[in-house]
């Protein structure tokens, strides 16, 4: 039963890990790009525009 609890508790953590690195991923990606229509443009938050690579 203790190896089972491990196992979930091990699983959760490690797609979390993985939620995070998609997330950061995405948002660099996402901040490195514009909107193809031209009327709309959201605005982008100050921890993630320091994502940006230009």
């Amino acid at each position: 039963m203790a190896d089972k609890n491990n196992f979930n508790c091990n699983f959760k953590e490690n797609v979390g890990k993985v939620v995070v690195i998609l997330a950061k991923k995405i948002a660099a990606m996402e901040v490195n790009s514009s909107c193809p229509l031209f009327a709309y443009q959201p605005e982008i938050p100050e921890s993630v525009k320091k994502l940006r690579k230009f």
